[in-house]
């Protein structure tokens, strides 16, 4: 009997992988076009986001096909995981 399910899924994984080929520049273009406009707001504005300056350089220092969004959302969580619990022992 033929596993036409095991195709489907070998064809889908790399019809997918094409797309992510083809869009990874535009994902690129984007990600950087945010962080400039990040790096445009005030340190105030920056921190009422959870962020700080450093946060912004260190996603500079990231490759291009790493996104930037990811590392700067752990940043932020981890900031306001070690606030909620110094604040706590306080």
């Amino acid at each position: 009997m033929l596993d036409v399910s095991n195709d489907f899924r070998r064809h889908s994984d790399f019809s997918t992988m094409i797309r992510r080929a083809l869009s990874w520049p535009a994902r690129v273009v984007e990600a950087r076009r945010t962080l400039a406009q990040l790096a445009q707001m005030s340190d105030r504005e920056l921190s009422d986001l959870g962020l700080l300056r450093a946060d912004l350089a260190d996603c500079t220092a990231l490759a291009l096909d790493d996104d930037p969004g990811e590392r700067l959302a752990r940043a932020r969580a981890v900031r306001a995981w070690y606030g909620r619990h110094h604040d706590q022992a306080a």
